[in-house]
């Protein structure tokens, strides 16, 4: 049965919280949990007796042809307070467990009319298990990663093969970048894309503008696909000539960092000595001041979701486990670098998702 081994979790979780039942009202954690499209509003009220997925009308045709069967579909006619007082009752629902992501009106109105019901704040308790990637969720990941890379390499041809480079702006570089992710077949791109030149790589999340490409100056490009609703995330950066001095000094710096972080991550390993390893070496160069980030987040159905790779991280890494390591350096009025990859724990130690996405510096 679809859903069954999600929900499982949920209903352990829920008994450690001495929960009736939980009402999730957050987007992305309703998808997660009936393994349904982002796209689709909706709330779900899971318990161990009977799971709920409430929706309006718009919705109503497409939750009927896809929701699993573990799920009984309720259509979202008048308030939503109304119906959950009516699965209260018939469920015996007296602690029900809310995320933040409920709106304080519902949340009075609920309080207001099921007075019986204690209404009990939950925190990160559906993201905490969306951190753990399972088999369907790392394929549709990794198809993302090579949308990706196919992407990518029909950029890099394309800035080779000869436009009149002169004339191409950030903008104009992020938009082609942004046509050839969707050119492979996906829907949109994970994020705006960025695209930075020279000096403005010193902005970690620069906005593309009209800033022109100049083939003594590098570029740095931040992007990722999105696969049924699972995303990449990967920073690359393009430089035409051979990188010297300065340039070449910091970049080697970043990549060390990188690559050391990388080798640390194996089952087990807290979180946060993942990025004082980096961290400690773009120090130790030199240029702590000038990288100022965590060093990476999860990836999932969200571009940015836990872990977060920092070092007040106290957590441990666990298979499944599906992060960026993306150390960078920035150095105002100069530019800067970044070298963003996404890796996977596993059994043994960890796999680079993104290993086929080539540097071009």
């Amino acid at each position: 049965m679809r859903c069954e081994n999600r929900l499982n979790n949920i209903y352990k979780i829920l008994s450690s919280k001495k929960l009736d039942g939980l009402l999730i009202s957050k987007q992305v954690n309703v998808a997660y949990a009936a393994e349904m499209s982002v796209q689709i509003e909706a709330f779900l009220v899971v318990s161990p007796r009977v799971n709920y997925y409430i929706t309006d009308f718009r919705y109503l045709e497409e939750a009927r042809c896809t929701v699993s069967d573990s799920f009984k579909i309720i259509e979202l006619k008048g308030s939503l307070s109304g119906i959950l007082k009516r699965i209260a009752k018939k469920n015996k629902i007296r602690k029900l467990g809310f995320e933040k992501t409920l709106t304080y009106g519902r949340y009075k109105k609920l309080k207001e009319r099921v007075s019986y019901l204690k209404l009990i704040e939950t925190s990160n308790l559906i993201e905490e298990l969306r951190q753990i990637k399972d088999v369907a969720e790392l394929s549709k990941i990794k198809q993302a990663v090579s949308i990706t890379s196919k992407a990518w390499k029909e950029f890099l041809k394309y800035l080779r093969s000869g436009p009149d480079l002169s004339r191409l702006t950030e903008k104009r570089m992020a938009d082609k970048l942004e046509f050839l992710l969707r050119k492979q077949g996906v829907v949109k791109s994970a994020f705006d894309i960025i695209a930075a030149c020279g000096a403005n790589i010193s902005r970690p999340h620069a906005v593309p503008g009209q800033t022109q490409f100049k083939k003594s100056q590098p570029v740095l490009f931040d992007f990722g696909a999105v696969y049924q609703d699972y995303q990449s995330d990967v920073t690359r950066n393009f430089l035409i000539n051979k990188p010297l001095g300065k340039y070449q000094k910091i970049y080697r710096v970043v990549q060390q960092a990188q690559a050391l972080a990388i080798k640390a991550v194996k089952p087990g390993v807290r979180i946060g000595l993942i990025d004082n390893i980096s961290r400690s070496y773009i120090v130790d160069k030199g240029f702590g001041k000038y990288f100022g980030h965590a060093l990476g987040h999860g990836i999932g159905l969200e571009v940015h979701e836990g872990p977060v790779i920092t070092g007040k991280n106290k957590n441990r890494l666990v298979p499944g486990m599906v992060f960026s390591i993306e150390p960078g350096i920035y150095i105002p009025g100069w530019g800067g670098v970044r070298i963003e990859d996404m890796v996977l724990v596993t059994e043994k130690g960890s796999e680079v998702l993104t290993n086929g996405i080539d540097e071009s510096v």
